[in-house]
């Protein structure tokens, strides 16, 4: 499983980095996937319950709940992991800008 998230990614970033691409579409790309991403974040930090009953008791051995530990991993999930989209986002568009403005890359 995690190989095949590992390949999707580097799948994604390669078409949305790629040079020659269509900057709009790399823009989009980058957008969406943050938002799908937040969007599940705050999903798990809101959940009025756990989601996943596989994982009750296992965050017990660290010292939170279920719904905590799942909280937690929403909001990771939601405010840093955005990061890099933001910032590559910030790139492309740079590069863009730079491009129309007659200045190389």
């Amino acid at each position: 499983m995690q190989l095949t998230l590992l390949g999707s990614a580097v799948l994604f970033w390669r078409a949305a980095l790629r040079p020659g691409r269509a900057t709009g579409a790399a823009l989009l790309a980058i957008l969406g996937a943050w938002m799908q991403m937040g969007l599940l974040g705050a999903l798990l930090t809101f959940a009025p319950e756990p989601l996943y009953a596989i994982h009750a008791t296992a965050p017990l051995a660290w010292g939170f709940s279920p719904l905590a530990d799942q909280q937690l991993g929403g909001l990771l999930m939601w405010v840093p992991a955005g990061l890099p989209y933001v910032a590559l986002g910030a790139w492309v568009a740079r590069q863009e800008w730079r491009t129309l403005a007659g200045r190389p890359t």
